[in-house]
């Protein structure tokens, strides 16, 4: 039979010791790691656009221009964060938009890009193909993010969200609604999901 060797009090405060510092050490790692995804985007400019979305999809933002750029490609965002009001606009110019209330750009949880490199730039009319040859759809998807691409029926390449993420933590559309039904005096893009 196997005996359990007797810890003197020494060596538990030893063992103890080296649990808190391995323990301390994984924070400040993982504390580094978020603060340096989530810092601001060099282009200033570009980084409004990010400051206006909901802060969960703020870091997520960064970090998939981030990747994109890797390619060699500038990330220019043409809209992130959209009234209600705005929404219903766009709506009444094309009913293939949704409608106010029912897009994830009413929540901040949405970016519209173009892409741009040597002189070209990929916008919402720009072919599929084109937009797959830049990597990016295949960085949302790594990211778990939705790529408009592939709404049926809708070409929509400019278009990312955080739908896979909400739906995985049981935030549909609907439930969004409810939620900023539930917090009229909250702006949609900070409601606390």
């Amino acid at each position: 039979m196997f005996a359990i060797p007797k810890i003197t009090k020494p060596v538990a405060i030893a063992i103890l010791i080296g649990l808190v510092v391995v323990g301390l050490v994984i924070w400040i790692v993982m504390y580094l790691y978020n603060q340096a995804r989530n810092r601001p985007l060099e282009d200033e400019e570009q980084d409004k656009f990010i400051t206006i979305l909901h802060p969960i999809a703020q870091p997520l933002a960064r970090q998939f221009v981030r990747e994109v750029e890797k390619n060699g490609y500038k990330v220019i965002f043409t809209s992130t964060y959209r009234s209600t009001a705005q929404q219903a606009i766009l709506y009444a110019q094309d009913n293939r938009n949704a409608r106010a209330g029912r897009s994830y750009h009413n929540y901040g949880l949405a970016w519209d890009i173009n892409l741009e490199k040597g002189g070209t730039r990929l916008r919402k009319a720009s072919p599929k193909a084109a937009w797959e040859a830049t990597g990016a759809p295949a960085i949302a998807q790594k990211m778990n993010l939705f790529w408009g691409a592939n709404i049926a029926g809708y070409h929509d390449p400019v278009h990312f969200d955080l739908s896979p993420i909400l739906r995985a933590k049981g935030l549909s559309m609907d439930k969004l609604v409810q939620i900023a039904a539930a917090n009229p005096q909250t702006p949609t893009n900070k409601i606390k999901l």
